[in-house]
Parts: C-alpha cells; structure tokens; sequence
C-alpha cells in the first residue's frame, strides 16, 4: 500500500513538473516528503525501489498533462507567459517571508545576488522570446546533444532547490517546446528515432543535475540553512524578473487587462498553495 501512495505522489508531483511556475520540489515539500526525497537522492544505491516507484509515477503525470499545456503554450503564449510569471511571482512573498527578520548582511547578500545574476545571465544568454515551438526536432550534431544535456543537468538540477520550476528554466533556455514536445508525442512509434535520443539525452543530464545537486542540497541545507534560503530566493527573484521581461517584451497587449487577469490567476494559484503548504506543517 506505500507503494500505491508513492505513485500518486509521483503523479501529482509530475504533472507540476510541467507546469511552468510550479516546480517538483515544491510539491514534494507540499506531499511532505521533500527531505526523504533529498536524501533518497544523495543516497541513490540505497533507495533504488522507492525512487523507481516515485519517479514512474512522475512519468505518468508528465504524460498526462505534457500534451495538454504545450498547446496551450503555442496557442497562446501571451496569457501563458503572464500565468506563469504570475505562478512564479506568488511564491516570492513566502521566500521573502522566510527570510524576514534575519539580519542582510554581506553572508545573505552573496547567495541572493549570485542566485539572481546566475538565472539573469542565462536568461540573456539563450535570448528572452519564450519561444515554445520545438527548437531541436531530431540530434543532427555535438551541439543539439550538447544543449539537451546541459538543459536537462540545469533544470532538473535546480528544481531541486524548493521554489525553482524546472519548466521555467527549460522556457528561459529555450527547450521547453523540445522536451515537452518529444515526452507528449513518446506514443507516436513511428518517430521514435527522432524521439528517443531528444528524451535520452535530457535525462542524461537531468540524471547527472539532480544527483550531484542533490548531495549538495543535503550538504548546505545540514550546515548552511540561512544561505540556502536567500541562494533560493534569489533564483526565484531571477526567473521572476528574467520572464517579466519577456512578458513586457510582447508589446503593448502585455498590459491588458486579460493578460493582467492571467497574472493575477497565476499569483494566487502560488498563494494558495503556499497557504495549503503552511496548514500542512501544522
């Protein structure tokens, strides 16, 4: 019977894996099990049946929802990009809150900065167009496999931090459309040979990210709780300001009312969840 509940739990934390926004970590730490989860990670060997068990689960919840949020994403990028920075901003106040009343000194102002430049940098490095049309559709080069590695360490070894969304990244490196694209059309057989190595690769470096970020999360969390919670709020302040500038980039329909009504939406998705978060501890 654990086993049923940690294939639920693997759904629902599948399906936020998708979502950009929301993140894997932060509905771990909703389901309660975000530090078992940490811990199975850095002690991989030793948890083996428990994480096959939660990440078939995972897998279940990405192929359900993956299909349906890329086309709303390429049907209508302006009111997703606003949902989502909605999704991301709503949960800056809990960050900020937990760190409030701590002294900003030179030992938090370090981690928050670099946090925030780190997510910036990227943003501009890869552009800021959001685009989520499929970028790589077959492995034609080094460099298509080079950039599905390094997107799949990136966003699945940050979303490891609580707060962070996986997804996000992968819009601000440019591959959501990719990844997404290949994991919803996994069932069409006859692309397989296109399919399969985009899927392989991303997981190689998704493995690789969440396995060494893992030992380091379990690391800095045991001796450098404080620093850890101002490194996290600073990466969330860089994808909040990194997809805000996306979004002002559209235009002048960036500021109607509709696209304001989607960022509200997506802001008060996070404060709910949050608030449920906070009932859950208690």
């Amino acid at each position: 019977m654990k086993s049923v509940y940690l294939f639920f739990k693997g759904i629902l934390i599948g399906i936020a894996l998708v979502l950009p926004g929301l993140s894997g970590s932060l509905m771990a730490v909703l389901l309660g099990m975000y530090q078992e989860i940490v811990s199975w990670m850095a002690s991989f060997g030793k948890n083996i049946r428990s994480l096959l068990v939660l990440g078939a689960g995972a897998l279940i919840g990405i192929l359900i929802s993956a299909k349906v949020v890329l086309v709303l994403c390429v049907a209508y990028p302006g009111p997703c990009n606003w949902f989502f920075l909605g999704l991301v901003a709503g949960g800056l106040p809990m960050l900020i809150k937990g760190v409030k009343g701590r002294n900003f000194t030179k030992p938090g102002f370090i981690p928050l900065i670099l946090g925030f430049a780190a997510i910036l940098t990227m943003a501009l490095f890869t552009g800021t167009t959001a685009d989520f049309q499929v970028a790589i559709s077959r492995i034609s080069g080094v460099q298509d496999a080079g950039i599905l590695l390094v997107a799949g360490f990136i966003s699945c070894g940050l979303m490891m931090f609580p707060g962070v969304s996986g997804s996000v990244l992968l819009i601000l490196l440019g591959q959501y459309g990719t990844v997404y694209g290949a994991v919803s059309d996994i069932t069409n057989y006859s692309r397989w040979s296109e399919i399969l190595p985009i899927c392989a690769l991303f997981a190689v470096g998704g493995i690789l990210g969440i396995l060494l970020i893992s030992k380091l999360m379990k690391w800095a969390m045991g001796r450098f709780p404080r620093l850890v919670q101002w490194l996290i709020l600073g990466l969330t302040s860089g994808t909040c300001a990194s997809l805000a500038w996306v979004c002002m980039g559209k235009g002048e329909k960036a500021f109607s009312l509709v696209y304001l009504l989607f960022f509200g939406l997506g802001f008060g998705a996070t404060m709910l969840t949050a608030r449920l978060e906070r009932k859950n501890k208690g």
